[in-house]
């Protein structure tokens, strides 16, 4: 006699399985993978913009910047040092020729150049500004007497 030992199926014929395989995804499967796909999106949105904003705030930045080492160097190539304070200080700002979203100001300031005074230098800074900086792009140079 046979003991209960398994039987093998006749040949062609589907073999038994106690699991039941199944096709295709659920329904919670379908809608968790929407609801991952849909937060990496919007967090790429996100992302996305924020670029656009420091790109733009960057570029604005530098161009201040530019505006503020133009001024500097005019100052610079003055032909008199006692000139400098009344052909080139700005005491408040005013709009940039060229540039009409730009402040630019001026500031001049002496150190020394009394009669015992050891130096005589003046320090220049220029201070430039714009609606969408959060900060104020300041450059300043030195100028000694010549």
């Amino acid at each position: 006699m046979r003991s209960a030992a398994r039987r093998r199926p006749a040949p062609g014929a589907p073999s038994p399985s106690p699991v039941r395989r199944r096709a295709g995804v659920s329904l919670v499967e379908v809608i968790v993978a929407v609801a991952i796909l849909a937060g990496a999106l919007l967090a790429m949105g996100h992302l996305t913009g924020q670029l656009g904003r420091t790109v733009t705030l960057t570029d604005l930045r530098a161009q201040a910047a530019e505006v503020a080492a133009e001024r500097l160097e005019t100052v610079k190539s003055a032909t008199s040092f006692d000139a400098i304070d009344s052909l080139y200080a700005e005491p408040t700002p005013r709009v940039v020729g060229g540039r009409p979203r730009f402040r630019r100001q001026t500031l001049i300031r002496r150190v020394g150049g009394g009669s015992g005074d050891l130096v005589d230098y003046k320090v220049i800074t220029v201070v430039v500004t714009a609606a969408r900086l959060t900060t104020a792009v300041r450059r300043t140079t030195v100028i000694g007497d010549f």
